[in-house]
């Protein structure tokens, strides 16, 4: 019936006019009833986004009308003492008009400084991430004075709004918000100025590191949930999401290249003091706490158990992973941030900031190994070795240019170790087996918060969690501990001996390796004076790593000795095969100083840079008579013909023809003086190979002179620089450090037998004389408090003075009367090299 009616109707053009005016109506009524549903429904958004407001301003709302509300109900104790003193409130007009000013002084601050904030962002953070530009939004001064400021704006009007409710006006009001206004008169210069330095994003880091904070110490002991898992949780994630944002913000400052320099410098610092505070608190956190980052380990299947399998196989799932606590996640990402302001200075070639960025490092490497975390101190300074070789390389300008600020950059580098070594020399030489009872005794186990402020590193604190439930279920039996302290402390020394012993072998090996590295890295790109600058500090990183032997040994004794548990495993320390690596270690360096002084005697050195060939060649001379002293014929061979050219070219760079006579005489008298140790040393050698009854000693050094003199002009210009050194007055060149060779050489004559003197002369009567077969070791043994001749004197007079062309050669008493006391004997110091013809 319908649809015959629409056929009937539709062949007229009224049906469709009508139709189509009833459309229209009927648009027009539903699209007035949408946008009535619409305004309904924006409403009660808009309501509810008011609601939302004023749940925001509540609270400073509120502080308002609680304040206006107890200065009004407090005005008539005010108005009275007032009066008292002739005080009176001003009249309505300037009462209204005053907070009306301060009200709109406190609006007028309010527009300027989002207006600052605003140029600010649109300046420098309208590209970054949004979790970089939250900070700007985070800014805690400019917080805490805005809502300063808007308190006070709202007092002064709900002031105004009381006086026009024709309440009485209120004494106290003008004074107070006069100092009120001031405060924030000037604190607004200050803010302002503030303003301009958010255009550095490194200001807004302390925020990063104030919530780091606020993190970190809500997982340390005594702390309000400190043991709760989801408060643990909680705080990771949040201190997780700081760290992202440091990095990007990082990030930032390295896109930029004139933010690069100094403000990334002080978020290095920062960070740099955060972690290590971090460090120190970390023993006050529970190893297992979810603070640390979870790790899922996945099993290989066919390395998984039966079981495992079995249930993996039946559910038709995965092998379930292990949970694993990564307790370096917090360092591992923060560390990165020191090492990124390093290489990018060092590219740069901001060398004052790339050594301040080592300082900053150091500080941090040097409190890791305080700790006792000597494999954590080198892992950074592995790290911070290969990304500054790799940023050298990088640099700006030619890499081979070894300028004095690269030279210093070395030296920095090369003296990390040192640092880590002298904390760990400092932690060991402190240590005492009673203070680690004492602590033990003083942990009350019922409580655990008492064990965490125990003061002991992670992997003694591992252990003492481990001894903690076992205890209170002791203590739940028994009634009370009855575990003695001595074997708790020898529980925990236990994990203290085994980081010792990784400890010693990071000093011992794993630094050794690494200054060996940098400096093939540094030699292989050509840069030798940087060499020579990490091979200097590996010198000095050896002196104090052998006088700590005796500190190790004392600290060892501590925690091992008057063990109970014999069964208990126990790390395995042997005090004289790690103070034997010492040995070849000391000879390795030599042997490389000896090498490289040659190097660095062939170029011109600024005197700007240190001299690093006369710093070699001192102690290659040491080296070649501690060679002599020990028989050591592999070193003694390996230094002493570098030693002997290094003297000769030595020689010729100190001789100078500038300036007066009296000058040009004394520039030579110093220039002889490596020549004189070269001969004092060689003179030695010729005794001591007596001495030790080795003529590869003498031969070797014999075989290099008679080399040299091969040229017959050799002997004559010798002759005539000692004739030149013992014609003036006064004392030789170096001749202190050539005395305490002289008495090095007598503490080893002194070690022969001695037997009374056959001469019966009474001045005779209590002399003895040295039991040696050679003439020579006991004419310069006559003597046990002081040797009768030196070194130079037995060179001269037995090997010198026998050469052609010497016949210009002054005599010496004190070679004369030895040449006297050997003229018996058949002493032939040129016999061929594979013969021994001496007595």
């Amino acid at each position: 019936m319908k649809t015959y009616l629409f056929l009937r109707f539709a062949q007229y053009r009224a049906f469709w006019n009508a139709r189509q005016a009833i459309g229209r109506v009927a648009f027009l009524c539903t699209s007035r009833l949408y946008k009535a549903n619409q305004s309904l429904k924006n409403i009660r958004t808009n309501s509810l986004s008011l609601v939302g407001i004023g749940r925001v301003t509540a609270a400073p709302w509120f502080r308002a009308i609680v304040v206006a509300a107890i200065f009004q109900l407090s005005n008539p104790w005010f108005c009275h003492l007032f009066a008292q003193r002739g005080y009176s409130v001003p009249n309505d007009s300037d009462y209204v008009t005053f907070l009306a000013a301060i009200s709109s002084i406190g609006g007028v601050f309010i527009g300027l400084y989002y207006a600052a904030i605003a140029t600010v962002g649109s300046a420098m953070y309208a590209k970054v991430p949004s979790n970089l530009r939250d900070l700007l939004a985070q800014d805690r001064f400019g917080n805490v004075y805005m809502q300063f400021l808007s308190f006070l704006t709202y007092l002064c009007l709900v002031l105004i709004c009381l006086r026009l409710s024709s309440l009485d006006r209120i004494y106290i009001a003008p004074p107070l918000i006069t100092l009120a206004a001031g405060v924030g008169v000037f604190a607004f210069v200050k803010l302002g100025q503030r303003v301009f330095h958010l255009f550095d994003p490194a200001e807004l880091s302390s925020h990063i590191f104030e919530q780091l904070h606020r993190w970190m110490s809500a997982v340390t002991v005594g702390k309000l949930k400190w043991q709760d898992k989801s408060f643990q949780r909680h705080a990771y994630k949040q201190a997780e999401k700081s760290v992202t944002v440091l990095e990007t913000l990082r990030d930032l400052l390295l896109q930029e290249p004139h933010l690069n320099g100094t403000p990334l410098l002080e978020v290095s610092l920062r960070t740099t003091q955060f972690l290590s505070h971090y460090r120190t608190q970390k023993a006050r956190i529970s190893t297992d706490s979810l603070w640390y980052q979870q790790i899922y380990r996945h099993k290989e299947w066919y390395r998984t158990d039966d079981m495992s399998l079995s249930i993996a196989t039946e559910t038709g799932t995965s092998v379930s992973p292990k949970t694993e606590v990564n307790r370096e996640w917090l360092e591992e990402r923060l560390i990165t941030v020191l090492l990124d302001c390093l290489a990018v200075n060092v590219r740069n070639a901001q060398w004052e900031n790339a050594l301040t960025a080592l300082q900053h490092i150091e500080s941090y490497a040097t409190r890791l190994a305080a700790l006792g975390w000597a494999d954590s101190a080198f892992a950074v300074f592995q790290q911070t070795c290969h990304r500054t070789t790799d940023a050298i390389k990088q640099s700006s300008g030619a890499p081979q240019v070894e300028t004095v600020q690269r030279i210093a950059v070395a030296e920095s580098l090369a003296t990390l170790p040192i640092g880590i070594s002298l904390a760990l020399r400092k932690r060991y030489a402190q240590f005492r087996r009673a203070d680690v009872v004492a602590r033990i005794e003083n942990i009350d186990w019922s409580n655990p918060s008492s064990y965490y402020r125990s003061g002991f590193e992670d992997y003694v604190l591992s252990q003492i969690e481990y001894l903690a439930p076992r205890l209170a279920f002791e203590c739940a039996v028994e009634g009370k501990k009855i575990s003695p302290s001595w074997y708790l402390s020898e529980l925990a020394l236990q994990p203290e001996a085994k980081q010792f012993v990784q400890n010693i072998s990071v000093l011992t090996n794993k630094l050794p390796d690494a200054y060996t590295t940098i400096r093939e890295t540094f030699s292989a790109a050509g840069l030798h004076w940087m060499t020579a600058a990490t091979l200097s500090r590996q010198w000095e990183y050896w002196h104090k790593l052998n006088e700590q032997a005796a500190v190790w040994q004392h600290a060892w004794s501590e925690m091992s000795d008057d063990r109970k548990l014999t069964e208990l495993p126990w790390a395995s320390f042997d005090f004289d095969s790690t103070r034997a690596k010492l040995g070849p270690l000391k000879s390795s360096i030599l042997k490389t100083m000896a090498g490289l002084q040659m190097q660095l005697s062939a170029l011109d050195r600024p005197p700007t840079y240190p001299d690093y060939a006369g710093q070699f060649l001192h102690f290659s001379g040491e080296a070649v008579l501690q060679a002599l002293l020990d028989e050591d014929t592999g070193l003694l061979s390996e230094v002493f013909d570098r030693y002997f050219v290094g003297c000769l070219a030595e020689f010729g760079k100190l001789q100078s023809n500038d300036g007066p006579d009296w000058l040009v005489t004394q520039n030579l008298r110093i220039a002889a003086a490596p020549v004189l140790d070269l001969m004092e040393v060689s003179g030695y050698a010729l005794l001591l190979s007596e001495l030790h009854g080795n003529s590869a000693l003498w031969s070797f050094v014999r075989a290099t002179w008679d080399s040299y003199f091969a040229d017959g002009t050799k002997p004559n210009a010798i002759v005539a620089l000692v004739n030149f050194v013992e014609s003036g007055l006064g004392a030789k060149p170096r001749d202190i450090l050539r005395i305490q060779w002289q008495r090095r050489v007598e503490d080893k004559l002194n070690q022969l037998p001695r037997r009374p003197v056959e001469d019966r002369s009474w001045y005779m009567a209590n002399a003895t004389e040295a039991v040696h077969p050679s003439a020579l070791v006991r004419a310069m043994a006559s003597r046990t408090d002081a040797l009768d001749y030196e070194g130079i004197d037995i060179f001269i007079g037995l090997y010198l003075a026998r050469k052609p062309g010497t016949v210009k050669l002054k005599e010496y008493w004190k070679r004369s009367a030895l040449a006297e006391k050997l003229a018996e004997e058949r002493y032939d110091v040129d016999a061929p090299r594979d013969e021994d013809n001496t007595k």
